[in-house]
């Protein structure tokens, strides 16, 4: 999709799209975020638009799609910062600058990411039993704690 036709829709459409958006998002920042990814999901994969549906369904649909990813995505991430709280309460809790760091990386990375990091460090599950909880094969969980621990480095270096 041409950034014309793009500007068009956004000119035409906008406040549809940012009502949709903050019917299933309920925050106004949030709703209009999503609308900006919309548009800009429009712009990167308007491709995906065939003309087969009305342009007011396909942003619709597009619309509902990423609200309810954000909605999965930011329960997901509260589960996370849940198990990752109830860990710190412990006796032997590592020094507070730690947790801050952690923290901040269990919230910037991946889900997936995060997930392996909390089971394996925190839990101290083997890697097969990560892998059976979310049903991911052991080498992904392997590879995805690699992806977690060069995160951690990184931040390491920059402190």
């Amino acid at each position: 999709m041409e950034r014309q036709q793009v500007e068009m829709l956004y000119r035409r459409f906008g406040p549809m799209v940012y009502r949709r958006a903050m019917n299933i998002l309920r925050t106004e920042t949030e709703a209009q975020e999503a609308m900006q990814d919309v548009f800009v999901t429009a712009l990167s994969k308007g491709v995906s638009f065939r003309g087969e549906s009305s342009p007011t369904t396909w942003l619709y649909s597009v619309t509902t799609n990423l609200c309810l990813n954000r909605l999965r995505n930011r329960k997901r991430r509260h589960q996370l910062m849940s198990e990752y709280t109830q860990i710190t309460k412990t006796p032997n809790r590592p020094h507070p600058e730690l947790l801050h760091l952690v923290c901040g990386l269990l919230r910037t990375a991946p889900v997936a990411e995060a997930q392996a990091a909390v089971y394996y460090y925190f839990d101290e599950m083997t890697q097969e039993e990560i892998a059976d909880i979310t049903k991911t094969a052991r080498r992904t969980v392997g590879d995805l704690l690699k992806r977690f621990r060069r995160r951690v480095a990184s931040k390491e270096v920059e402190a």
